[in-house]
Parts: C-alpha cells; sequence; structure tokens
C-alpha cells in the first residue's frame, strides 16, 4: 500500500494505471427521491461497484455509502456523504468511486471543497463518466469547470419547476405532496375526496375553538382522548392545528402560493402574507368540511389572541446569546460534531406527573440510531458534573473578578472594528474580476496555468476579506455582550449557591462554552460499555477539564438508551 497521495501521483506519473495501485477502494451513491425506479437504479450502482472493485487483484474492497431519495445540492443534507467523509479522515479507505459529478455534488463549493478536504487525508475520488481522477495534478482544475457545470444545470432545473409551478397556479392546479389534514387525493379532477374519519377530526377543531373557550394544546390532548393521533401515532402539535384553522381550503379553496424558495441551495421557505396566497375557489373539486361562519369565527379568535403577543420577545434566547436552556448550543457530538437537542419525557405515577430532561445528538432525532451511537446525557447527571467541577473553580474565580473587570473595560475601549461597508464594496469588486477572468479563459483570451494563478489570488483576497470582515462585525457587538457576560458572571458568583439548579444553571451559561461528547480512545480495544467521556471548555480554556461518562448512574447503565423511563 502507498503511504500518501504524492507517491501516488508518482507511480501514476511513471505510467501506472489506477487499476493497478494498491488501494484500499469504496464508492458512494445517490438518488435524489424514493420513487421504485430511482431505488431500482441505486440497486444496480451497489452491483456495479462492488463488482468492479472486487475485480482488480490490487484493491481491496471497502463497504459503499448510499444516500436514498436525497437531494445533492448540499452536502450538508446527506448524511452518508458525511460519515464518508469522516471515514476517510480516519483512513479507511484511500480511493472512492462515483458515477459522475452531480451525484458526487451539484453545488461547486461543496464538490470543490470536499475533494480538497479529501485529498488532505490523502483520499482520492475517481468519477467514471468523465474519467477524472482527481489524484492528478490538475484535477481540481477540471474539476472546477465541470461543477460549475453542473451548479448551472441545478439552477436551471430550479426555475423551470418555479416557472412550471407559477403558470399551473393561475390555471388553479393543486399542489403539494401530502394532502390536507381531513382529505384524500383525487387525481381524476385534480382536487380531493373527504378522508371521513378525519373530517370528523377538522369539523371538532373548528367547532371547539370557534367557541373560545380552548386554546390549541387542549384541543391537541382532546383529540387524543377521542383516539385521534397523526399518521406517527402521536398527537397533533398546537401549531398543526393553528395552521389547521387558518387554512381556506377546508371552505372549498385551492390554496397555493404560501411560501416560496429564495435560492434553490436552500432549503428554507419564506412564509407568503396571507393576502397574497392564490386562492381559487372550487367547491366540487374541493369540497367543504365546514361552513364559512364557523370558519369566521374561529379565525376571529385566533386573530384576537395572536394581537396579545404583539411586542412580546418569544426568542428564547438567554443574555449570553445562546439558547434558552443553560445547556442549548453548547453540548457537541464528537462523532459527527453536530448539536445535541433537547428532549423531555413525562409519565404518571400513582397518580402523580414526572418528567425528566435529556439531550441527545440530532442527527438521532433526524435519521436513527443507525447513524449515531453517542449515549443520551441526563441533566441532572451534567448538573452533578459541573457540581464537581465549579466546586474547585468558584474561589478561584472569586481572586480573579476584581482584576478582570479592569482588563475588560480597557480592553473594551483599545477594541474597533474596521469599516464593513468599505470591506463589502472590495469583495464586490474581487468577485467582478473573478467572473470576468472566467468570462477571459472561456473566450481563449486567458491561458489556463494564468486562469489559475489569477483565480487563487483572487479567491486568497476574498477570504481575507470575508475574514476582516467578520471580525470587524463581531468587534462591534462584542462590547456589549462582553459587559452583559461580566454582569451575569458577578451575580453568578456572588451567590454560589450549588445546590440550586437555578444558580448552577446560571454558572454553566457564564462560564461553559463547550461540552463535547468524544469517543474515548481505547473503548474498542477494551470494549468499554460506555465508551464516551465529556471534554467540558470553559471560557478562553486552554485545555479542557474531562468526565467519564461511566461514573454517572444512569449513562452506565443504560448507555445508548433512547428513551427515558
Amino acid at each position: 500500500m502507498y503511504k500518501n497521495i504524492e507517491e501516488i501521483r508518482t507511480a501514476l506519473f511513471c505510467g501506472k494505471r489506477i487499476y493497478d495501485i494498491p488501494l484500499r477502494v469504496t464508492f458512494y451513491g445517490r438518488v435524489s427521491t424514493d420513487e421504485d425506479k430511482q431505488l431500482n437504479s441505486l440497486e444496480h450502482q451497489i452491483a456495479y461497484f462492488e463488482s468492479k472493485i472486487k475485480s482488480c487483484e490490487k484493491w481491496e474492497y471497502v463497504p459503499g455509502y448510499i444516500d436514498e431519495g436525497i437531494t445533492g445540492t448540499r452536502a450538508d443534507k446527506r448524511p452518508q456523504f458525511l460519515k464518508m467523509v469522516r471515514d476517510a479522515k480516519a483512513g479507511a479507505f484511500d480511493l472512492i468511486l462515483t458515477k459522475e459529478v452531480s451525484r458526487f455534488a451539484r453545488d461547486i463549493v461543496d464538490c470543490v471543497q470536499t475533494v480538497r478536504e479529501l485529498l488532505r487525508y490523502d483520499v482520492g475520488v475517481l468519477i467514471e463518466d468523465i474519467n477524472l481522477n482527481t489524484m492528478d495534478k490538475d484535477a481540481e482544475f477540471r474539476l472546477s469547470i465541470m461543477a460549475i457545470v453542473a451548479q448551472e444545470e441545478s439552477r436551471k432545473t430550479s426555475e423551470r419547476v418555479k416557472f412550471g409551478y407559477r403558470q399551473t397556479m393561475k390555471d388553479g392546479k393543486r399542489h403539494g405532496a401530502t394532502p390536507p389534514i381531513g382529505y384524500r387525493f383525487n387525481n381524476e379532477n385534480n382536487g380531493y375526496y373527504v378522508d371521513e374519519q378525519k373530517a370528523k377530526l377538522v369539523r371538532f377543531v373548528f367547532e371547539e375553538y370557534a367557541k373560545g373557550e380552548l386554546g390549541t394544546r387542549r384541543i391537541s390532548e382532546l383529540l387524543v382522548q377521542k383516539g385521534f393521533l397523526n399518521d406517527a401515532g402521536n398527537p397533533y402539535n398546537p401549531s398543526t392545528i393553528e395552521r389547521m384553522i387558518r387554512n381556506p381550503v377546508y371552505l372549498g379553496y385551492i390554496v397555493n402560493g404560501k411560501t416560496y424558495k429564495p435560492h434553490y441551495r436552500e432549503d428554507k421557505h419564506i412564509a407568503i402574507p396571507r393576502d397574497k396566497w392564490q386562492l381559487h375557489y372550487d367547491p366540487v373539486r374541493v369540497p367543504p368540511l365546514v361552513s364559512e361562519e364557523v370558519w369566521e369565527k374561529a379565525n376571529y379568535v385566533l386573530r384576537e389572541r395572536s394581537k396579545r403577543l404583539d411586542g412580546v420577545d418569544c426568542s428564547g434566547k438567554d443574555a449570553t446569546g445562546l439558547g434558552k436552556y443553560a445547556y442549548s448550543n453548547r453540548i457537541v457530538c464528537g462523532d459527527h460534531d453536530c448539536g445535541y437537542h433537547r428532549s423531555t419525557s413525562r409519565w404518571t405515577v400513582d397518580g402523580v406527573q414526572k418528567q425528566v430532561e435529556y439531550w441527545r445528538c440530532c442527527l438521532y432525532k433526524k435519521y436513527g440510531r443507525k447513524q449515531c451511537e453517542a449515549p443520551i446525557l441526563y441533566k441532572r447527571d451534567l448538573d452533578e458534573i459541573m457540581r464537581k467541577l465549579f466546586s474547585t473553580l468558584i474561589p478561584l474565580l472569586k481572586d480573579a473578578c476584581g482584576s478582570l473587570h479592569g482588563a475588560l473595560a480597557q480592553a473594551l475601549e483599545e477594541k474597533q472594528g474596521e469599516d464593513i461597508p468599505e470591506l463589502e464594496r472590495q469583495i464586490v469588486v474581487l468577485e467582478q474580476k473573478k467572473k470576468k477572468l472566467l468570462d477571459g479563459w472561456m473566450n481563449n483570451v486567458v491561458s489556463d496555468s494564468d486562469y489559475q494563478d489569477m483565480r487563487k489570488r483572487l479567491e486568497q483576497q476574498i477570504e481575507e476579506l470575508n475574514e476582516r470582515k467578520s471580525q470587524s462585525e463581531k468587534a462591534s457587538v462584542e462590547p456589549n455582550v462582553s459587559a452583559a457576560s461580566f454582569a451575569i458572571m458577578q451575580k453568578a458568583i456572588s451567590n454560589t449557591n450549588l445546590d440550586s439548579e437555578e444558580m448552577l444553571d446560571e454558572l454553566v451559561r457564564c462560564f461553559v462554552y463547550k461540552i463535547v461528547v468524544k469517543r474515548k480512545e481505547d473503548a474498542e480495544a477494551t470494549g468499554k460499555k460506555v465508551p464516551y467521556m465529556l471534554e467540558i471548555w470553559l471560557q478562553n480554556a486552554e485545555t479542557p477539564a474531562n468526565f467519564d461518562l461511566a461514573l454517572c448512574e444512569r449513562t452506565r447503565r443504560n448507555p445508548v438508551r433512547r428513551t427515558a423511563p
């Protein structure tokens, strides 16, 4: 086996084929929908790559990575793709096979950045349809051109879809992947059938809410008592009930244009004001489920209740700018470099309702246990760890607090940022130069070598300006944030009752920067049941404090349990 990318490049330069070099080889495949035809195509991809890799005597087969029914425009939306990159960093293979550029990535930024990252890990990518091996020295330049074309194709496809959507909206065509609650699709007239069972649910919601006595949360509880659950078998969310009440479809309207997607690369949808929705009244295609009188009463109640919240801050942010809870945005899964999300579990014992709070990796919540084996963290265990940590730190913090106040005031006076509008203007100028350079290269005015050199210089200058802009933006808000943080810090230290959950939360907000749930290095070799530890990073600390999760009773008893008792 060759040890690094340079040795492989030397072998290729000396005339060897990539198929004649001893390598550990895997593959990546993706389909963008879950339709049967696409999944059959995926099965063929798997069989093809497995056969090809095993047929090369010099190659060692490594199981591949497959993403099903997922878009290719964003790398961060493909869990198996991200897992492949992590395994590449760990040295699990040397080469990745993929069918075409559009299967690997349709976005130039994700594509080139991923190739560069993989090359840093001494891993290459072989794209078969264009016979591109990223281990070749000119591969990045060629790939950039291919990726530009792929990205433009994705943009044009998005524009065509939007245009078709706008045209069909004018004709009152039905849109949406799932029918509204209470209906089933009627493909004969492009409308809806009434789902009699769920129609009872809809009528009950409107009638109860129109009385003005119950809120959406209480109605959700009543629906459970009546046996109405959503398709996942869970109670209806109050926000779902609120959207149901606002929806004119229940009066007999085809409703379109409630949201729009500002950019084809982003999954974010922006809500369109209700007075700009596209409504087409057609009671034949959309049988009304409630009368206009009941619908208007329910919406009047909803509007009046919404007015009471005008001007109320519901962001849930604390004074440090982080989340509503003490551990919000602080716990990170070391396996996947993503955040932990809060969950609660409630149950009743002898008529007394109990509740437990715990945190778990967001990838599990989205994709299931197969994507993350990191343990859940119970808040009571986290609090106990924090008490042990702060019991040793509090005396030191009290001594340092006086001198810190003077140093902070002096630092805030001296710190000033650059002119942000001027930096933005310079970035725009460089972006325009970069575009003109590409036009010159495509028109054969600029040679290949000059294009690569000039493009790299421009990208480096843009990156430096963006970094300066980011630092200036941070500097502009940092004085207020630092002063607020210091005020909270003084309050917390002066009232250090570690048995108080409220005071402990204040200390966590003030001093804890990040908590990393990290796999122990010797876990696999020793076969430990709880192969994870916590790295607790305090603000501005150079080294973390480490805590063994095996010492926590709940985690030790059930290290990968996914539901609270």
